[in-house]
């Protein structure tokens, strides 16, 4: 899922179908070819990614802005994990970000794969002729995407002006202020046997339970266990009733953890920040505070949002909780 944004173009190829679509949300079944003679933006996500989620205000707009005059988007739900095949918890997602489009559950990423999907997100523009002539991948370059639509609307015989803020220039020191960023931000981190690593590195046997002693010396960027563990394929699960916890010291302004109760039934997960719990000034979204803390309710498969503070800055995530539902697939950052 890569954060900077990443454009190529390529050279005309027919618009593929979509393909293996396990359910149509939304909408009726489509097909790219009813809609010659229109523009079409076709969204690949996967609901649980916070770079995806970062741009849906953003395609929302060129939705919104262009639909009048030819723009048509499509959404293609493309599972990273193995929750994100469900329907129920893809249309949970849809409501929750308000996505009112139509959006196609790609489950065993056919369609991704006809348009060489490798990251998310990513989005293709198909003209109308149905053709695909650009595609984008990463967060990033609205400004050159909205563009590329009115040039396409242009070309279908859309009449008229079209208004579009322009992009401030970046300095000399903006620019080293982001390449700064970028090489310091902790990078999306994956909890599993086939992805991840335990920074306290206790052997783990794939399926099998392990009980992990944190002695709380921490480096940058590592995930740290403490309790006992199993490590699945794409998770790291919580075992027993006593309990535990997940730490990493990461740097970047929001922490994101992607989790789900392992069995469905909804659990507690306290969050602490460097030691404290969150208060309303860098608690996210997902985040309920009362007299125990701080804490989040994992009811469904999902990317919870968990610190945002003013500015960039280093510090110590961790995740506790007693629950053995309690179930972590990966620790995001932006």
């Amino acid at each position: 899922m890569p954060e900077n944004k990443s454009i190529f173009r390529m050279f005309d190829p027919d618009a593929p179908d979509f393909k293996g679509i396990k359910t149509w949300h939304n909408s009726k079944p489509l097909s790219i070819r009813e809609f010659h003679g229109k523009v079409v933006l076709i969204d690949f996500f996967t609901y649980s990614c916070s770079n995806c989620v970062n741009t849906f205000p953003n395609v929302r707009m060129m939705l919104d802005k262009y639909k009048d005059r030819g723009l048509v988007v499509i959404g293609v739900q493309t599972p990273e994990f193995e929750f994100e095949k469900d329907d129920a918890n893809v249309a949970k997602a849809l409501e929750k970000y308000g996505i009112d489009y139509p959006v196609a559950n790609d489950a065993d990423n056919v369609t991704w794969r006809s348009y060489g999907g490798q990251y998310w997100p990513r989005r293709a523009l198909v003209n109308g002729r149905g053709k695909v002539v650009f595609q984008q991948v990463g967060e990033g370059g609205e400004h050159e995407l909205e563009l590329k639509i009115i040039d396409l609307l242009h070309e279908i015989g859309v009449k008229g002006e079209f208004m579009i803020e322009k992009d401030r220039e970046l300095t000399r020191e903006d620019r080293a202020k982001v390449a700064d960023y970028v090489k310091r931000k902790t990078p999306e981190t994956y909890l599993g046997w086939e992805r991840g690593r335990i920074g306290n590195g206790a052997a783990c046997v794939p399926g099998s339970c392990s009980n992990f002693v944190d002695h709380d010396r921490h480096a940058d960027h590592e995930v740290y266990l403490s309790g006992e563990w199993v490590q699945e394929k794409e998770s790291a699960r919580k075992e027993g009733d006593a309990e535990g916890y997940l730490a990493i010291r990461y740097t970047a302004r929001r922490a994101n953890a992607v989790m789900r109760p392992y069995l469905g039934k909804r659990h507690r997960v306290h969050v602490l920040l460097d030691g404290k719990p969150l208060d309303r000034s860098n608690a996210g979204r997902d985040v309920k505070i009362d007299q125990t803390g701080s804490f989040v309710h994992v009811e469904r498969p999902d990317m919870y949002e968990l610190v945002e503070t003013e500015a960039v800055g280093t510090h110590e995530l961790r995740l506790v909780s007693d629950s053995d539902e309690f179930c972590v697939h990966a620790l995001t950052f932006s």
